[in-house]
């Protein structure tokens, strides 16, 4: 996306909606200068790893099938042992060259879901891989916009040992409907820059979510529930 000079805002989404669960992630820039950003997001329900890009992005993958926390972070693995797994993703921030004065890289993955007991959040940082410029990131979590974690790292240094086989309590969820947003605002130094990072979001009480092919027998039963009285009717 081409940007006129003065205060802007680019934006892509992608979203995935399945029984359970609502996932939507966002990606995009505010800048005031001239300058080409591109955009990617994606979102799937049930798939093993969540997906890949190039570009400033989010990408979430909500209810994940088969392993989903490789070897390299053990902390996080066993502070999710037995825990139910509610989403993966990655989030990129990448500048532009030559890099946008004052541009901030915006990423969120949003994740609705019903827990059917109260129970632990937790969210597991896996590794973090960077490349050119940094000058901060600021991740912020939330369940329904009240804040449950907010930093600002100001530091490659720090961003890294804080990212790298990491686990953030997040606190204990009631029973009910939950909104967990995750956020990350990148910003960069003066040369085209990356950096990404990969999560896992474990939610004890996650309500149990039937399986593709009892979903379908329990749509064509409530097909038979609404047929049959216009049947005996007639």
């Amino acid at each position: 996306m081409d940007g006129d000079r003065g205060d802007a805002t680019a934006l892509a989404t992608s979203t995935s909606t399945g029984p359970g669960m609502r996932v939507k992630t966002t990606a995009g820039a505010t800048f005031a200068a001239t300058g080409f950003f591109q955009f990617e997001t994606g979102t799937s329900i049930g798939r093993a790893v969540p997906g890949q890009g190039s570009n400033t992005g989010s990408y979430a993958n909500a209810l994940p099938v088969g392993a989903v926390i490789p070897a390299g972070a053990p902390t996080v693995a066993a502070a999710l042992e037995g825990q139910r797994i509610a989403a993966v993703g990655r989030m990129l921030g990448v500048s532009t060259y030559p890099a946008a004065p004052g541009a901030h890289f915006l990423t969120t993955a949003s994740f609705r879901f019903d827990t059917v007991a109260p129970g632990a959040l937790t969210l597991g940082l896996l590794d973090f891989r960077n490349f050119g410029s940094f000058a901060e990131l600021e991740l912020i979590v939330s369940n329904h916009g009240s804040e449950l974690f907010s930093w600002t790292f100001d530091s490659l240094a720090a961003a890294q040992a804080f990212f790298d086989d990491n686990v953030l309590e997040l606190g204990m969820l009631g029973a009910g409907s939950q909104d967990i947003l995750i956020a990350a605002d990148f910003s960069f130094g003066n040369t085209y820059s990356k950096f990404d990072f990969d999560y896992v979001l474990g939610a004890e009480g996650l309500a149990p979510v039937p399986e593709p092919q009892v979903w379908m027998l329990m749509l064509l039963g409530l097909t038979v529930l609404l047929v049959r009285p216009r049947a005996t009717r007639r």
